[in-house]
């Protein structure tokens, strides 16, 4: 046991030298302090001690306003009905987002920011920026239809529209079972999904996130090794795992800024298999089994 438990200690740690987390590093984004404050909350938010757990709400509300990304954990108090808690999260996030502004160029800055941020999904045009460094859902669909179905050709813009329906279905059925699922690593994998596979623009480091269900994954008590667990590793492999970073000719497109690299497609289809996966895992055998007796209920 104690081999065991040191072999996936030195996998956790292993994985902050994993190609997201080198590209974060490199590109010294924000985004690693906004996991911080999120590792926080879900380290602290069931504590007996009410201070720590009002710290975590905090910790949340931090996080969200650094990267909006975290706030799909807010889903967690919802589904443990906490909602005085849930409530005070907004506040504490509306607080933090907004007061800075007092002390930094003025409350009139405000109209400017939010441009900016409504700006940002333009930066997932194809046709100028091509497929590659994101994450996203829809991405991954649309650039599957582009290069395996039309050799290259970026499809109309209907495809893209497809795209975009299908990643929002994906995203609301992972939320339904993020509300059934009672195990935590497989609640945190479907909330980390979302917040990586739906935003219309998601870069590659959004991925460190994805650490946390798998750290919950590794650490957990488990009495056998189970085949989804072999399944499971190899998903969190292709998000995590050394990739080769070049661009196969059947990928090829001129004039783009980013263009569509094999560690693209490896990574992007494991946000999209983990998401997916983890939500058909739950479906069969918790949200079914469930219906069965909410049916057998009604009938005694």
């Amino acid at each position: 046991a104690s081999t065991e438990e040191l072999i996936m200690k030195l996998f956790v740690f292993a994985i902050l030298f994993s190609s997201p987390f080198m590209y974060q590093f490199e590109r010294a984004n924000i985004i690693l302090i906004a996991l911080m404050f999120l590792l926080l909350y879900i380290l602290l938010k069931d504590s007996e001690n009410k201070v720590l757990r009002e710290l975590s709400l905090i910790c949340l509300a931090i996080a969200a306003c650094i990267k909006i990304y975290p706030a799909a954990f807010g889903l967690l108090l919802l589904k443990e009905k906490r909602w005085k808690d849930a409530v005070r999260t907004v506040i504490y996030g509306i607080a933090f987002f907004f007061l800075p502004f007092a002390v930094m160029g003025g409350f009139d800055k405000i109209p400017n920011f939010l441009e900016a941020i409504f700006l940002s999904p333009d930066n997932s045009d194809p046709h100028m920026y091509g497929f590659g460094n994101k994450l996203n859902f829809s991405n991954l669909l649309y650039a599957v239809h582009t290069f395996f179905l039309k050799d290259g050709v970026i499809s109309p813009g209907n495809a893209n529209e497809n795209a975009s329906r299908i990643a929002l279905i994906l995203t609301l059925f992972a939320a339904g079972m993020a509300t059934v699922s009672k195990e935590k690593w497989k609640v945190y994998a479907l909330l980390t999904g979302i917040m990586v596979g739906f935003p219309a623009f998601s870069f590659m480091y959004c991925s460190v996130f994805i650490c946390i269900p798998l750290v919950a994954l590794l650490t957990q008590k488990r009495e056998k090794f189970k085949v989804m667990d072999a399944v499971y590793l190899i998903i969190f492999l292709m998000i995590f795992g050394v990739h080769i970073y070049k661009t196969p000719e059947s990928f090829e497109m001129a004039n783009v800024r980013w263009p569509f690299v094999v560690t693209d497609f490896i990574q992007s289809l494991g946000v999209f298999l983990l998401t997916s996966v983890v939500s058909a895992d739950v479906f069969f055998t918790e949200a079914i089994p469930l219906l069965k007796k909410l049916k057998t209920f009604k009938k005694a």
